[in-house]
């Protein structure tokens, strides 16, 4: 490979890995107030699967359990439909406080991404309004989405929140591919929170951190 393109491969690696957060960085940004906004609604989701997306976002919502009150946990999968009404049935059953967990503070919901309305159909205002709504009525929303090219909801529902985290699984995914999906995230409008890589579930240390990114 020639010198001006191993320079140009060098700047864009730079570039994606200096969005790379901690696990605890994830879960500062939500109990802080970011540039003057308090960040309380956003989604994760992998850029190919699996890739611990879920695994994060449990623990994310266990942690927050400990110190919020309101937590609302959606995990979005691939799938039949899970309720013949759809969304707006799921999210009537939320705004009840149905589904709570055993302590109380956590309402978890599931739904297939054939629950949700289709990108750029007349339901999808709907979902917005209703996103809005819930940010009224919840201290932290977390949505757990499919990779986008698994289905192109996610980056529908994502554009809604406040921020999207997503999840690298260090060593097999190509930063490439990474950048690729950021970008896709981008162009329908998502702010991009940051990236947490993930090794076989399990988190990686700060001090692996420092080393893997010393001359980046």
């Amino acid at each position: 490979m020639s010198s001006k393109k191993q320079n140009k491969n060098a700047k864009k690696k730079s570039h994606m890995f200096q969005e790379v957060l901690t696990y605890e960085q994830i879960t500062e940004t939500l109990t802080n107030t970011v540039d003057g906004q308090k960040i309380n609604h956003i989604a994760v989701s992998g850029v190919d699967a699996p890739e611990g997306a879920s695994a994060i976002c449990a623990s994310l919502v266990q942690t927050l359990s400990l110190s919020h009150n309101n937590i609302l946990f959606i995990k979005v999968h691939n799938g039949a439909q899970t309720n013949p009404a759809g969304f707006v049935a799921h999210f009537e059953q939320v705004l009840k406080h149905q589904n709570k967990d055993s302590d109380g503070n956590t309402i978890q919901i599931e739904l297939s991404t054939k629950d949700l309305p289709r990108p750029a159909s007349t339901q999808e205002d709907l979902l917005k309004t209703m996103m809005q709504d819930l940010e009224n009525i919840f201290d932290i929303i977390i949505w757990d989405l499919p990779p986008t090219d698994k289905s192109a909801r996610s980056r529908m529902v994502a554009q809604y929140t406040q921020g999207v985290v997503l999840v690298v699984e260090a060593g097999k995914t190509r930063w490439q591919t990474a950048n690729h999906t950021m970008e896709h995230f981008r162009f329908s409008g998502c702010t991009i929170l940051g990236v947490i890589l993930n090794k076989k579930k399990n988190y990686i240390p700060n001090w692996i951190y420092k080393l893997l990114f010393r001359d980046s």
